[in-house]
């Protein structure tokens, strides 16, 4: 059972303050969950570790608050290359006992910039997290927004890409399967030539995270349909 919370405005306002040099919209914090711990028995007897505990929500509050100003780093890093970049990213972080984060992989993503998801995964790996409470590992997610000032993208839909569409679908469903996951996305942005920008995604298991990588680089190697004269952002979802 999970519960949700809300950061805080102060939270909020740090974030704002963090990027206002660069970006005229801040990311919004959008909410972090925690997993509950199950109930421990009071009956004698040896007592049982159960696999996921629960991780004190204030102080995971916390923890996300200190992760804050790399994580702004992470997106001003990103937008000097797509000055348009936006969407939401949704990390979820296993602690471990010693508060230590055993991994921590993108859910759902759509910002399509491998680079900047794999920056704000690792400034969340590098954080130092409470430890769970009733168990082996804790879980702990936290939802990412970013909206652009610029002028956004053409939204596409998969079927507009052209021909390599049907052949980059195959190559994400290997990729996929080679890494184990049951879902994959992918999300990327199209150039006035059918080139892509750039690339990112997301997988719905921890072991999906290589597979990312390999659709990236499969997404990245094709020409596509030209979106006229400003560009085109698609996400893809396989299966």
């Amino acid at each position: 059972m999970r519960s949700r919370i809300t950061l805080p405005l102060v939270s909020f306002l740090l974030i704002t303050s963090a990027v206002a040099c660069t970006s005229k919209e801040p990311p919004k914090v959008a909410e972090v969950s925690t997993q509950r711990a199950p109930r421990q028995s009071r009956a004698s007897g040896p007592s049982i570790s159960a696999e996921i505990g629960a991780l004190p929500e204030a102080a995971v509050q916390t923890a996300f608050k200190a992760v804050m100003p790399a994580v702004s780093e992470c997106l001003r890093e990103g937008r000097r290359s797509i000055y348009f970049l936006a969407g939401m990213l949704q990390a979820e972080i296993r602690v471990a006992q010693d508060g230590r984060a055993r991994w921590v992989h993108a859910k759902r993503s759509t910002f399509g910039h491998r680079a900047t998801e794999k920056c704000i995964l690792d400034a969340l790996g590098a954080q130092q997290w409470p430890r769970p409470v009733g168990g082996q590992n804790g879980i702990a997610t936290q939802h990412f927004e970013i909206d652009t000032s610029e002028r956004p993208p053409v939204s596409w839909s998969p079927d507009q890409i052209g021909k390599e569409g049907a052949k980059l679908e195959q190559a994400i469903d290997e990729c996929r399967k080679q890494a184990g996951s049951a879902a994959l996305s992918l999300t990327m942005y199209i150039d006035v030539d059918g080139k892509p920008m750039a690339a990112g995604g997301a997988s719905s298991e921890a072991q999906g995270r290589e597979g990312i990588d390999c659709a990236v680089e499969a997404a990245m190697q094709r020409v596509y349909n030209s979106p006229g004269s400003y560009p085109a952002k698609v996400s893809l979802q396989r299966p």
